[in-house]
């Protein structure tokens, strides 16, 4: 039983040893490298959002385009039309 006893203690050493360890390596050794994570974690999603406001300027500047891209088609139709007829009004003549 004595055995056992000192088998615990030292296991209890090795254990809170551990625990310093990882504490010292998350508190002393990581702490700058988190920061840094966090830090090109928000310039990203910064980035993000501005590529996203840029998608959505462009994405209303090509419906902008395309609505005047249908309106010239129908202009040059009427346009075709009014010429067709007044040569067409020419040739009977």
């Amino acid at each position: 039983m004595a055995e056992w006893k000192t088998d615990t203690e030292e296991v209890k050493k090795v254990v809170e040893k551990c625990r310093d360890f990882k504490r010292s390596l998350q508190e002393e050794r990581c702490l700058g490298f988190i920061k840094d994570l966090d830090s090109y974690a928000l310039k990203i999603i910064v980035e993000c959002r501005k590529i996203e406001m840029q998608l959505e300027k462009a994405i209303g500047e090509l419906k902008k385009a395309k609505s005047n891209e249908d309106d010239a088609k129908v202009a040059l139709k009427v346009l075709q039309g009014l010429l067709s007829s007044r040569a067409f009004g020419l040739l009977l003549e």
